[in-house]
């Protein structure tokens, strides 16, 4: 049996920077490492993490031995760079321990139980978790609450350490003696924790325990080794809480990590967070004045419009459970009478401060009972939208007789509930009123102008019967958005003209137009006026007009409309006042308005008046407004010629194959996602009430960050659609348009249609990521998600071609095209955590012509040049920077265990650092406890380092190499190449 002869080579690695201390020790290497994260987007774990200690890691100790075998021959020769983290010597090697180097390990292992005590700074974690989390479905997209990610930083500087642990207590079960809790009926955790499985073998944890008798997870510690690591604990969210949980409750308290050693003694703590829940509380109260129009009061009845909404009812729910504390109320001073709208809604049961402490003296409150459906709120899912839901209260009440002069009081509408787990609360609007005498002059004129609901007024292509809503510009007398006067005096010198927008070719044909004229039925003493009408006619070629008499009268006026010759439009509806005697031109008498209302409807012709082709392809706009003109005398001023111009109202000129269509690229597992996990997105598709048709063959393109990589996407994609329920699997087909640095452009076509479904999505085309390896921490916005097809053409409601020309072409579009698309935004967006993770690897080769191999126990010619590679891998998603890497060289005195001679012959790569070389003997060099964050240039120099290159590199005894600024980035090295000889003599 001969002795085999080896080499054992070790190397500290250090990799350091001010803001994360991590470190990683693997075979032969101790790498320290501090993280430095570039990536501006994101939120990180850096102001989690104290700093005071960055610079205390301690770098463990390399295993030496040697060993017998029976395979090798005089000829040959064997380099082993293999290390036991545990300090378990080979059997083999352990036989040929001689006394000294006996008594040697001991006392290493002895130092070794000396510094097992867990020092104060030796562990220190970051926390990171999202301060509010979704805790219902969203009744629109689908979207469900995702897991809780929970992300904690560990970084660990203090190395041979056993039976550390990290304790997250769980501050997630409700308790009503918890006063964050006093408010919750349900009892069950709101959480529960997402067992990781076992850990894998590069990880510093040995195992997750959950004690939930204790509330608490304990995160279980391996024997510490200088590293870092962000640990992604994951949290599913209890289904039976879905909408129960009220908005902005703490649903997590105290979020914190505890860090223990092996004595259960309290080392170290982050600072405790909350988590609260994102639900809306959608119950609201609005009150507005409609007559009188401000605060002044003079008599009669006082007319309002309350609003109480019910919107966002599925975020959380109400409680049904407390019949008696849900209700709906009005209060109005003692005496006043109620109008039969608030009685028939409230009844007449009145209560005062004598039943309820919280009405005011001198008011009486009526109530009736709320539900969270239609029978509480009529209006239910307002214009197609599930999260809209409201009353509206047009209604009268008279104040009780007897008010003197500047008297104040008020009307208050208001709800009182109680949300499932959550508190009672009152939520009110009031509208205070002084008793005041009339002003003598007073115009009220809002600038109204439009359909007065959600619809829009729409005209059908090539349908010679359709007819658009009417246009309004006001309503009834007692209505806030209607032109009246409301002072003593007339308003003098009035007019009000309807215009037509002539900078387009599109005009209005108009099918009718009625003035009708209003009167305040609550004064016995008005007098209704009269108003006389003109149409102007205008020919959009030459300009020309002429004008024509449209009627005259009180009440209603059909203004009589002329016949429209080639090019003519109408340009101008006047109407005039004409006082109470209906031969007072320009005047609007007392406690009198009025309005108009109009409809278009289509053009006999296939053209604009002024010739152009009207499309019957595309949606086009025809515009309106109207000016008001009077004598301004407020306030006793001169009277001054003043106008007044309204908003714009709209009629759309529609094929009737329009559509109303927007796509949301939207994912329930996008949030804290880590590099290669599976991330789930759904394409929903939308047309909405405002449309006219079904969407036909949806095509959807949509800018998918890089970071997310399209499983299978050469397979077709399912279709479902929402409103039937159908599924059709594999009828999607995908192409990639384009890609750019930031984006993969993905084209998805369908066929079949879309049909209108109000605000809720109507079909579906689910997708899997992948997200890319090496992924930064951060946040990937979906930029656009556009909506388009191409049969017949893409008629639509919304705006068009409303990206700018680069992005559109990065689509695939070309803005010259019109209608060509709808972009939209606001869409989930993917964010990645810290899966920090730097491994060290040693690989070996006979010689330079030959493969690496993770193999390092290799038979080597004499003569031959062996090499050595130590290799800095970054597999996590973090940058890491300030490498340095120490390697005492394998002689016979190393103090190793090494044998047999085997010579330094030079560095072939250290990618552009600094190399220190020194000749001391290896006695007098630091081991690898060494910090080296703290070797600056006077202690570099004092262990004989130097830049200059001896003249006879073997009687180099270590080596020291600083890489600076050099970046190790994701899913990349650091590799530095070491060449070594075996002489044909003395082996």
């Amino acid at each position: 049996m001969k002795k085999k002869s080896i080499a054992i080579i070790g190397t500290a690695i250090i990799v350091s920077n001010p803001v994360v201390q991590p470190a990683v020790v693997l075979a032969e290497q101790t790498l320290v490492s501090d993280q430095k994260e570039t990536n501006n987007t994101g939120d990180t774990l850096e102001s989690n993490l104290k700093t005071d200690n960055l610079n205390s890691e301690q770098s463990s100790d390399q295993t030496v031995g040697s060993q017998e075998t029976e395979a090798i021959t005089d000829e040959k020769e064997t380099v082993s760079s293999t290390s036991d983290e545990k300090d378990k010597d080979y059997d083999a090697a352990e036989e040929n321990l001689t006394e000294e180097e006996s008594e040697k390990e001991d006392k290493e292992k002895a130092s070794k139980v000396e510094k097992s005590a867990l020092q104060t700074d030796g562990i220190k974690v970051g926390i990171s978790a999202p301060t509010k989390f979704q805790t219902y479905t969203d009744p629109v997209s689908g979207v469900k609450p995702t897991e809780l990610t929970v992300a904690l930083a560990v970084s660990i500087s203090q190395a041979g350490v056993e039976g550390a642990t990290i304790e997250v207590p769980y501050g997630f079960t409700p308790d009503q003696s918890n006063p964050t809790f006093e408010n919750f009926t349900m009892t069950d955790a709101i959480f529960s924790f997402v067992d990781p499985g076992t850990p894998s073998e590069d990880s510093i944890v040995e195992s997750y325990e959950e004690k939930l008798d204790e509330q608490k997870l304990i995160i279980h510690l391996k024997e510490t080794t200088t590293t870092v690591e962000t640990l992604n604990l994951r949290f599913k969210y209890n289904e039976t809480y879905d909408a129960k949980i009220p908005a902005d409750q703490i649903i997590w308290e105290s979020l914190k990590a505890v860090t223990f050693d092996s004595d259960k003694t309290e080392i170290d703590s982050t600072a405790g967070m909350n988590i609260v829940s994102s639900a809306r509380d959608g119950f609201s109260v609005s009150m507005e004045r409609f007559d009188p129009t401000d605060e002044k009061y003079t008599s009669g009845p006082i007319n309002t419009r309350g609003y109480l909404f019910n919107k966002f009812n599925q975020y959380s729910l109400l409680d049904t459970t407390t019949e008696d504390i849900n209700q709906m109320w009005v209060q109005v001073p003692i005496g006043s009478s109620m109008n039969s709208v608030y009685t028939n809604i409230f009844g007449t049961d009145g209560k005062t401060s004598a039943d309820n402490s919280d009405i005011p003296e001198g008011y009486i409150r009526y109530s009736t009972k709320m539900k969270d459906d239609s029978s509480s709120f009529p209006v239910w899912a307002y214009a197609g939208d599930v999260n809209d839901n409201r009353r509206m209260i047009d209604a009268a009440f008279t104040p009780p007789a007897g008010l003197s002069e500047g008297d104040k009081f008020n009307i208050t509408l208001g709800m009182t509930y109680r949300k499932v787990n959550g508190k009672i609360t009152t939520i009110t609007d009031s509208r205070e009123y002084i008793k005041s005498d009339l002003q003598e002059w007073n115009l009220y004129n809002p600038g109204t102008n439009s359909t007065g609901g959600f619809n829009e007024a729409m005209v059908m292509i090539g349908d010679p019967s359709s007819v658009s809503l009417a246009m309004n510009t006001g309503y009834s007398y007692i209505h806030n958005q209607t032109t009246k006067n409301i002072g003593k005096k007339p308003i003098r010198n009035t007019k009000k003209t309807l215009f037509q927008d002539e900078t387009v070719s599109s005009k209005i044909n108009y099918g009718s137009v009625v003035v009708v004229g209003l009167i305040d039925t609550n004064d016995s003493e008005a007098i209704q006026g009269h108003y006389r009408t003109k149409v102007v006619v205008k020919n959009a070629k030459t300009k020309t007009t002429r004008t024509t008499d449209g009627g005259s009268g009180t009440t209603k006026i059909d203004v009589a409309l002329p016949s429209l010759n080639e090019n003519e439009f109408i340009s101008e509806i006047i109407v005039v006042p004409m006082g109470t005697d209906g031969n007072t031109e320009g005047e609007l008498p007392s406690k009198n308005g009025f309005r108009i209302n109009y409809s278009a409807k289509n053009w006999d012709s296939d053209t604009w008046p002024d010739g152009t082709k009207i499309a019957k392809d595309e949606v086009t706009r025809a515009t309106t407004y109207w000016t008001f003109d009077y004598d301004d005398e407020k306030d006793g001023k001169t009277p001054t010629a003043t106008t007044k111009q309204s908003n714009t109202g709209t009629i759309y000129y529609a094929p009737a194959y329009t559509t109303d269509a927007y796509v949301t690229f939207a994912s329930s597992d996008a949030t804290d996602r880590k590099p290669g996990e599976t991330v789930h997105y759904d394409i929903l598709g939308y047309n909405t009430s405002k449309a006219v048709g079904d969407w036909t063959n949806p095509e959807i393109r949509v800018s998918i960050p890089k970071q997310l990589e399209l499983k299978n996407p050469e397979a077709y994609k399912d279709y479902k659609d929402l409103v039937t329920g159908d599924n059709y699997p594999d009828s999607v087909k995908v192409t990639l348009v384009s890609s750019d640095e930031k984006f993969n452009y993905y084209k998805f076509e369908a066929i079949g249609s879309a049909k209108k479904n109000g605000n809720k999505p109507t079909f579906s085309i689910p997708l899997e990521f992948k997200v890319v390896s090496g992924t930064k921490v951060g946040k990937y916005d979906v930029s656009y998600a556009t909506a388009s097809n191409n049969i017949p053409s893409f008629a639509q409601m919304r705006s068009t071609n409303n990206l700018s020309d680069s992005v559109a072409k990065s689509f695939g579009f070309d803005n010259s095209v019109r209608n060509s698309y709808t972009a939209a935004g606001g869409h989930t967006p993917l964010t990645v955590v810290y899966a920090t993770k730097l491994n060290g690897g040693t690989s070996g080769r006979k010689a330079s012509s030959e493969d690496w191999s993770n193999i390092t126990n290799f038979a080597v010619e004499k003569g031959g040049s062996p090499q050595m590679k130590a290799a800095i891998q970054n597999t996590g998603n973090t940058n890491f920077s300030s490498v340095r890497l120490y390697d005492i060289l394998p002689s016979s005195n190393d103090g190793r265990g090494s044998t047999g001679n085997v010579s330094f012959s030079g560095l072939e790569s250290v990618d552009g650092a600094t190399v220190y070389y020194t000749t001391k003997a290896v006695s007098e060099l630091p081991n690898y406890e060494s910090n080296l964050q703290e070797w600056d240039a006077a202690k570099i120099s004092s262990y004989g380092f130097t830049t200059t290159k001896p003249s006879n590199v073997s009687d180099v005894t270590a080596i020291f190499i600083d890489f600076g600024s050099k970046v190790v980035a994701p899913n990349n090295s650091l590799d530095t190449v070491m060449n070594f000889l075996i002489p044909n003599a003395d082996n």
